[in-house]
């Protein structure tokens, strides 16, 4: 009894020891952080003066003003929005179809996996420099080949472009990852299943439909959810390349905004509370649907 009582004691040791790292880690960077956030929500600390003035609370002041003074912080919900639903569903529809494309037996196949998967592994840093290089710039390379082309000098930061640009942009850049998800699981339809429908006399486009898609869709719906989990995150993609412009301010800009040279960090953490519950409910909601 004592041996297997020893056995059972150093067993619980070894697994906290090694969760220990784990839980010391989120403790210290996700619980706690977490936690001095709500309190800062509530009052009127600014980063500034956080470690040397007393806190002053002003109760759910900062959540109203969030919605009913501050017109700011609603255009970044739209906007992000926005940014979100068009990227995902651009970007799993450019993925499918790259991926269909790819799944075919040819010479090259290898080759355009690569190219195609390849603006994946460019750091998020990167590529938002890149793309300020090509639209964003008083003399980017797009805009002066399009003026020589004769198409006129078409400003992608005006009010209009600045968004669609962004959206387009970051749909290409996340065509790669999208299609070798979805190339896995169109390996992974029964070939029984396509060959029952062949002889049935299915087209293409039935085969598509109705034992395609089915297959897939689970595939699709993580897609869906990461993608626009990370979209509602979105920012050093978006800041790098369009600075600080109304047109293209989502919520975690205008947090960051906020909490290191605007209202305060108070304020910011209300906002950033408010994104949290969004996300949640966004994803409780798509868990809900399917």
């Amino acid at each position: 009894m004592e041996r297997v009582k020893r056995r059972r004691l150093t067993s619980a040791a070894k697994f906290w020891l090694f969760v220990s790292p784990w839980i010391i880690g989120f403790l210290c960077f996700t619980a706690v952080p977490m936690g001095v956030s709500i309190v800062l929500s509530f009052t009127t600390a600014r980063v500034s003066t956080l470690m040397r003035v007393p806190l002053k609370f002003r109760d759910f002041l900062n959540y109203k003003e969030l919605f009913t003074v501050d017109d700011s912080f609603v255009r970044s919900i739209l906007n992000t929005f926005l940014y979100s639903f068009a990227k995902v569903f651009l970007s799993i529809f450019l993925g499918l179809l790259a991926a269909l494309l790819l799944n075919q037996k040819y010479k090259g196949r290898n080759l355009f996996r690569t190219l195609i998967y390849t603006p994946c592994i460019i750091p998020a840093v990167a590529s938002g420099l890149i793309m300020q290089l090509l639209f964003f710039q008083d003399r980017s390379v797009l805009v002066t080949v399009l003026e020589m082309m004769g198409f006129g000098r078409i400003t992608f930061g005006s009010r209009y472009v600045a968004l669609p640009t962004i959206i387009i942009s970051g749909a290409v850049l996340g065509i790669g990852g999208n299609m070798v998800m979805i190339l896995a699981g169109l390996q992974s339809v029964p070939s029984d299943i396509v060959e029952a429908a062949d002889l049935d006399g299915a087209t293409p486009f039935k085969k598509f439909i109705y034992i395609t898609i089915p297959m897939i869709s689970p595939t699709l719906f993580f897609m869906m959810v990461t993608g626009f989990i990370g979209g509602l995150q979105a920012y050093a993609e978006i800041e790098l390349v369009t600075g600080r412009s109304e047109y293209t301010k989502t919520m975690t800009i205008y947090v960051m905004d906020n909490a290191f040279g605007g209202i305060g960090m108070g304020y910011a953490c209300a906002a950033a509370w408010v994104i949290f519950v969004i996300i949640l409910a966004f994803t409780l909601l798509f868990y809900k649907v399917t």
